[in-house]
């Protein structure tokens, strides 16, 4: 990507009490002062407040071939923030976009629904590739926990056919007192219910 300069100040020069002018190159926002005041988000670099005191030369860009000119209309708002958010590499970033939707039929996902999804896989995936990988493994837990619930099941059944008397307790209702009951005495869950029912059955508790 060709270096193109842009109307801002660099912002930590300007703390300094210096005045640098800040150009984007390969992705990122860099100062022509000062190497290494560098930034690689858009919206990190405008939380400092830069401040535009420059005017942004026409960039170099290099004769490119086989290809051809398209006209969209969008509302100016939407405008500004896309210059905005990918200052000094919206047209790559815009052409990128449009390769894909060339290719067949993408799936656009809105921040709405990028925040619900991390709700549900515990983190936002911030691109195709990490969501993917979200995705897998919330499949492979699935996969493992259905896996357990059915050698839990075949057990039981065993237990049930090969000795008399076996039973399953739904303890739904009561798990959070049961399972705090049953840590208070150090035991398991299980166990804990099996000797209270059988103590409360020989006493005449019910």
């Amino acid at each position: 990507m060709p270096r193109v300069a842009t109307e801002y100040s660099c912002p930590s020069c300007k703390a300094q009490g210096r005045r640098s002018q800040i150009v984007a190159e390969d992705s990122k926002i860099v100062c022509t002062a000062n190497s290494s005041h560098v930034w690689v988000d858009v919206m990190e670099f405008k939380k400092l407040g830069p401040v535009m005191e420059f005017n942004g030369p026409a960039p170099m860009i290099a004769q490119q071939t086989a290809r051809s000119t398209m006209q969209v209309t969008l509302p100016l708002a939407v405008h500004e923030k896309l210059k905005t958010r990918y200052a000094g590499r919206l047209d790559v970033t815009v052409a990128g976009f449009i390769e894909m939707i060339a290719e067949g039929e993408p799936i656009v996902v809105p921040q709405s629904d990028v925040k619900r999804m991390g709700k549900l896989l515990k983190q936002e995936p911030s691109s195709a590739a990490e969501l993917f990988g979200l995705v897998f493994s919330a499949t492979q837990d699935r996969d493992i926990a259905q896996l357990d619930a059915k050698i839990a099941t075949d057990k039981l059944e065993t237990y049930e056919q090969g000795k008399p008397g076996w039973v399953a307790l739904d303890l739904s209702e009561v798990w959070e007192q049961a399972e705090s009951r049953a840590q208070d005495s150090n035991e398991p869950v299980d166990f804990w219910a099996q000797k209270n029912l059988i103590n409360g059955v020989k006493e005449n508790w019910f």
